[in-house]
């Protein structure tokens, strides 16, 4: 469509599968925030028997990628930060049986926003819930489109115990933040969420499922309580590459409150971690410059990965772990 001379970025209809392809787009005015709107036919392709999705991402100045497939974009407008971004589009090779075409995507209009246009839309949480025969809700599903997500301790009076299987799968999300009303975080529950770089897990969560954390790529500080239980393969990158790709970003691992549930070698296959952090009432971990002991200080339980050089155990140590 053309604007001031120019075009707006738009694929071919269908796009061709296993062809990656690339857009730019520069506003031809000044401008610090754009609104953007998608046409009513924009979609992109699935292979359904493999559940292999086509990824169409955006990056505008704030640098983080916002990752979208399916339907996501059809009809919708979205709100980008600077005057300038860019497009890709993965597009995967699929088999003839299952997949649906892609129509692509086609841009309708683009326009200066304000500040305030921007931080609304951004700061909007949307949860999809289902309810438990015990009275409480399950979150199933996450429609943003807030990528600094907060999940309330209730719901329509409601309270949240649960976050259900693939509720916040490939979302934007940049950080979550838990209540303490919940007990349960599902398998898949924030599969490749690649933007997550804050997790904080409430002291009440009693049990995280394996993959729970699959493909988070990007975490940077997990603040978790030990009186959880994490299923050995909650962070693995990919069920078929275990404990290659944990993010290399990690900065720190913070134990909340006491307790002997966690098992840290479930944690210590990050590489680069420099270091972990304990609450000071915290009555069953310590810390000496980073490196984790028992609350007394005479057991050396890990040494994080991302610590280099000589380590001088402090005077008082009488035992080293074995974790992993």
């Amino acid at each position: 469509m053309p604007m001031n001379g120019r075009e707006y970025p738009e694929s071919e209809h269908p796009y061709e599968p296993g062809k990656d392809q690339t857009w730019s787009y520069t506003y031809p005015g000044e401008a610090e925030f754009l609104k953007v709107t998608f046409s009513s036919e924009t979609s992109f392709a699935y292979d359904s028997e493999d559940e292999c999705y086509d990824r169409f991402t955006i990056t505008d100045a704030t640098g983080d990628p916002l990752v979208y497939e399916g339907d996501d974009l059809k009809g919708e407008t979205i709100y980008l930060k600077g005057c300038s971004f860019e497009l890709y589009l993965k597009a995967y090779s699929a088999y003839p049986e299952y997949y649906r075409e892609g129509y692509g995507f086609r841009i309708t209009n683009i326009e200066p926003a304000t500040a305030e246009e921007y931080d609304s839309y951004w700061s909007v949480c949307e949860f999809i819930t289902e309810e438990w025969d015990d009275g409480t809700l399950a979150i199933t599903g996450y429609e943003g489109p807030s990528r600094d997500v907060v999940i309330p301790a209730t719901i329509d009076g409601k309270e949240v115990s649960v976050i259900g299987a693939e509720a916040f799968r490939r979302s934007n999300i940049r950080s979550v933040r838990m209540p303490n009303t919940l007990k349960w975080i599902s398998m898949y529950a924030f599969e490749y969420c690649e933007n997550l770089k804050y997790l904080e897990i409430s002291q009440s969560v009693e049990f995280i499922e394996n993959f729970a954390f699959i493909g988070c790529t990007a975490l940077e500080e997990i603040v978790i309580p030990g009186t959880v239980y994490v299923q050995e393969h909650a962070f693995e990158p990919d069920p078929e590459d275990w404990g290659e790709g944990m993010s290399e970003k990690l900065k720190s691992i913070t134990i909340s409150n006491s307790g002997t549930n966690l098992d840290l070698s479930t944690l210590s296959r990050f590489p680069n971690l420099p270091e972990y952090i304990v609450y000071g009432d915290n009555t069953t971990y310590s810390t000496i410059d980073g490196a984790l002991y028992d609350a007394a200080k005479t057991t050396l339980i890990k040494c994080p990965s991302g610590k280099t050089g000589e380590y001088v155990l402090p005077d008082g140590i009488t035992k080293i772990s074995r974790i992993p």
